[in-house]
């Protein structure tokens, strides 16, 4: 599990990729709530191999977080299990999604 980013543009573009579950949340959401230090923010989905609630959630507080600050997540899902539990969720709707190739470089 990880996440990386580099800014482009005046975009940051993040990636998370491996695991965001309950067991990974605690790892990571010190760097996923960094994302808010940037207006704007693409946030690829596309690698998770596993999202569960706890994960979804951690995503579904960092978009609210950002709405209340007036700042900009969009997220790259192109992963239908990530897609698949927002959706079961009844969360899919917070998020600004993209599923084109946007992901900024490489």
């Amino acid at each position: 599990m990880s996440l990386t980013s580099a800014l482009c543009d005046g975009v940051t573009y993040a990636r998370l990729t491996g695991e965001l579950t309950v067991f990974t949340v605690a790892d990571l959401q010190d760097d996923i709530f960094g994302l808010l230090n940037h207006a704007r923010v693409t946030l690829d989905l596309s690698e998770l191999t596993d999202l569960d609630g706890c994960g979804a959630q951690l995503l579904a507080i960092l978009q609210m977080q950002a709405l209340r600050a007036g700042k900009s997540i969009t997220l790259i899902e192109n992963n239908p299990q990530v897609d698949n539990v927002l959706r079961l969720m009844g969360i899919a709707a917070l998020f600004q999604m993209d599923t084109e190739l946007s992901r900024g470089p490489e």
